[in-house]
């Protein structure tokens, strides 16, 4: 489940959050509609591991949604497993630094390795 909330672009300038609650997936008139006249503001999920921001493209969350509740439980704990792998790097990316380099990759293999387990 991936529920978006979108604020009116108008009211959202003007320091107001008025919109409406939607939950993926939708139709492509839809999410035409919510591109003009709407902004993401606020996510919520049941899906591990998965971070949605402001700047998603709500299309591919959209298609995403359609494939993944096609899925089985094992190939969404995959799924899960392999989002939650892809966040360790790119948080361990962004605050990495030269005097980190040993301890950084020890640690994102010893996760590696007890995600795989």
């Amino acid at each position: 489940m991936i529920k978006l909330f979108f604020a009116e672009m108008d009211k959202f300038n003007e320091d107001e959050i008025i919109g409406k609650w939607v939950e993926l997936p939708i139709s492509n008139k839809e999410i035409e509609e919510i591109k003009e006249k709407y902004v993401l503001h606020e996510t919520r999920t049941d899906i591990k591991n998965l971070e949605i921001d402001e700047y998603d493209d709500i299309e591919e969350l959209n298609e995403f949604i359609l494939k993944y509740n096609k899925l089985r439980t094992y190939e969404k704990e995959e799924i899960e497993a392999i989002i939650w792998h892809l966040e360790l790097i790119k948080n361990r990316n962004r605050n990495f630094s030269p005097n980190d380099k040993e301890r950084g990759w020890q640690d994102c293999c010893y996760n590696v390795k007890y995600v795989a387990t």
